[in-house]
């Protein structure tokens, strides 16, 4: 069952679960097996660390990073919280806005996203 969304209810940390990306040639993992922290803090601050496979690529490639402010809002697509990026370990992500469409079912967050390159992302995320 969908739960409401508010910053109360986003508090804590969350365990990732799953981690799926969509560039055009289909859903598939992101650098399987793919494990990662969530945090959002009471005071509107978040953080999210994410490991990937190191296979065929350049270890740092397959860190992601970032950190900043969030907030919560509601549109006619549904709820969404948006991460204010103020720090990272990618470059291009930067002071920028990521809006992330939020689902709650009990204990799991589910968090969609798309850039503006069209890459589409799912992340399942488990309450700890």
């Amino acid at each position: 069952m969908t739960s409401p969304i508010s910053r109360d209810v986003l508090v804590g940390t969350w365990r990732l679960e799953a981690f799926d990306v969509d560039d055009g040639q289909g859903r598939r993992p992101w650098r399987p097996p793919a494990s990662g922290l969530l945090l959002y803090g009471a005071d509107g601050m978040m953080s999210v660390a994410i490991n990937g496979s190191l296979a065929d690529t350049h270890p740092t490639a397959a860190v992601l990073f970032y950190a900043g402010r969030f907030t919560l809002a509601e549109d006619e697509r549904g709820p969404f919280v948006t991460h204010h990026v103020e720090q990272s370990t990618d470059p291009l992500r930067m002071g920028k806005s990521l809006r992330r469409d939020v689902r709650l079912e009990g204990e799991l967050l589910h968090l969609h996203g798309e850039r503006p390159d069209g890459l589409r992302s799912w992340l399942r995320w488990r309450r700890i």
